[in-house]
């Protein structure tokens, strides 16, 4: 599924265009990412208007997880997000998503996602980050000596 959308939203006295594709990556019947760029809320509200019920394993928070592009919570309820990950950006500007499992880039460092049979095994670059992640598999810690495993989803 792919979908994009073309609108300009004027805020005070400067134009945001929203140019952003919606991707979703599928690798398995039952795994699957998106990507919503750099689309604001004002867009994702449409967005939602004709988006289908999915269930995605992962979502990339728009406008790297700035407060300016929270995802409304109609969409969110309609995507029902295991993990969202929340881009690099000033910490002050960041939606933590509080109701939902979140991966901040600014805290975990280069994140790396495995799919498997078993589901999406979740790795990250700063070996101190100390949150783990859906099930753990303790014997998967060490498989990649570059990142820490911090569970599987």
């Amino acid at each position: 599924m792919a979908a994009s959308n073309k609108q300009k939203v004027v805020t005070g006295n400067t134009a945001s265009n929203n140019i952003s594709p919606v991707i979703v990556y599928q690798p398995t019947k039952s795994i699957s990412f998106m990507w919503m760029g750099d689309m604001e809320t004002a867009v994702q509200e449409e967005f939602e208007k004709e988006c289908p019920n999915l269930h995605v394993s992962v979502l990339f928070a728009p406008h790297h997880g700035r407060k300016s592009g929270h995802v409304p919570k109609k969409l969110l309820e309609k995507l029902y997000p295991s993990i969202i990950v929340v881009g690099e950006a000033p910490s002050e500007e960041l939606d933590y998503y509080s109701e939902y499992i979140t991966i901040t880039q600014n805290s975990a460092g280069n994140i790396k996602f495995e799919t498997s049979q078993e589901g999406v095994d979740v790795y990250v670059s700063n070996k101190l980050y100390n949150k783990k992640v859906g099930s753990y598999h303790p014997f998967k810690q060490g498989v990649d000596k570059r990142y820490l495993y911090i569970g599987t989803i």
